[in-house]
């Protein structure tokens, strides 16, 4: 087993939580409980970082949980959080927003989580090589300013990146570079003020031949490069993985697209079903598409697959072509994910001749909990 191999995993049901890592009765130590609450079926991850960091975590399951934390005794900074779920960015908000831990004592922290109130519900259009439409919708008499950088990583101040003209509810982004992965940060300014970023990752069409998956990842996807991970290794269930401290710890129930590595030959897609305290070690099962993408589109000769609307399995061509693309896409990332049932009105398939292109987007109100399958 990788990492902390007795830290308490918080993971969702049916996983186990072994002893904690603190011994007990540690007088060095304190206790905090983190009451944390959200609407109905909303992930949260809130870090508590002082001497140390820790993290604890809700499943994307009912309102609220209670996390107990050990930690060395001193002041842990509980810093306003975001979380974007079915379109629309919640942040939660910590009431004592700096926990004082004392050797020997409990401290109860309450993190409450609601929707900003800015735009919701961001949406790519019309990909190119060279240029995308974004859209969303927001309250009356609302301002935006939408910033574009290279990557995966959003911009945390509007002034940052480079800015994109925005008309109305809309914008056009042109001159972009193909087979290129760009992040979009909206912020939104209404009469309480300014809220966001409102974020979303896209990668542009590739250069004709390219084995290059159009994409655009959902937001709280992780798309890990060799450089966020410091071990992973397969597990009779799925992947444990250990993240690089820099990489902020993911949601449960959301997705880790992991790349090629010696340990795992074809890459790994898969949803988070446990994190360790220190929001570094993280238990993953096997995902799908729908998991970590809103839109997937990838183009691949002799790729049979049934007419829009219906299903079909890819052939083998199609599925070693795929697992390229996603290595090319991702900086070595996942192999293909396995099949599952999904509704046509989710997923469309687009066949044509010689060369298929392969197309697939989830709904704008895609199921609460897409990690269980149907």
């Amino acid at each position: 087993m990788l990492g902390l191999t007795t830290s308490v995993l918080i993971g969702l049901p049916g996983f186990a939580t072994p002893a904690g890592a603190t011994p007990k009765g540690d007088p060095a130590t304190g206790t905090v409980q983190v009451k944390i609450h959200t609407p109905d079926g909303i992930p949260a991850t809130v870090t508590l970082a002082g001497k140390t960091r820790q993290v604890a975590a809700k499943a994307p399951t009912g309102t609220s949980t209670l996390v107990s934390l050990s930690l060395p005794a001193g002041l842990y900074h509980v810093p306003p959080v975001s979380t974007t779920v079915d379109g629309v960015r919640y942040v939660g908000h910590a009431s004592p927003p700096v926990a004082v831990v004392k050797s020997g004592a409990m401290t109860t922290v309450n993190v409450t989580y609601a929707p900003d109130g800015g735009a919701h519900h961001l949406v790519a259009t019309d990909l190119t090589r060279t240029s995308l439409k974004l859209s969303w919708n927001a309250p009356a008499g609302a301002r935006f300013v939408l910033r574009r950088t290279p990557g995966g990583t959003p911009v945390s101040l509007k002034t940052l990146g480079v800015g994109v003209p925005v008309k109305g509810t809309s914008a056009a982004d042109q001159g972009l570079k193909p087979g290129t992965r760009y992040t979009y940060s909206l912020f939104t300014q209404t009469k309480h003020g300014w809220t966001g970023p409102l974020v979303s990752s896209i990668s542009t069409t590739p250069p004709v031949g390219s084995t290059q998956a159009t994409y655009v990842a959902a937001p709280t996807t992780l798309l890990a490069v060799p450089a966020d991970l410091a071990a992973a290794q397969t597990t009779g269930t799925g992947v444990q993985v250990v993240l690089r401290s820099q990489v902020p710890p993911p949601l449960l129930g959301s997705a880790v697209v992991l790349p090629i590595s010696a340990a795992l030959p074809g890459g790994f897609l898969g949803v988070v079903t446990s994190i360790t305290p220190d929001g570094r070690t993280l238990g993953l099962a096997a995902g799908a598409l729908i998991d970590a993408f809103d839109y997937y589109e990838l183009d691949v000769p002799e790729f049979s697959v049934a007419a829009a609307g219906g299903g079909g399995a890819p052939s083998a061509t199609a599925k070693a072509a795929a697992a390229k693309a996603a290595d090319v896409d991702c900086g070595g990332s996942a192999e293909p994910p396995r099949s599952r049932s999904r509704p046509p009105s989710r997923w469309r398939a687009i066949s044509a001749p010689r060369s298929t292109s392969t197309s697939s987007w989830a709904s704008r109100s895609p199921p609460a909990r897409p990690w269980t399958s149907g």
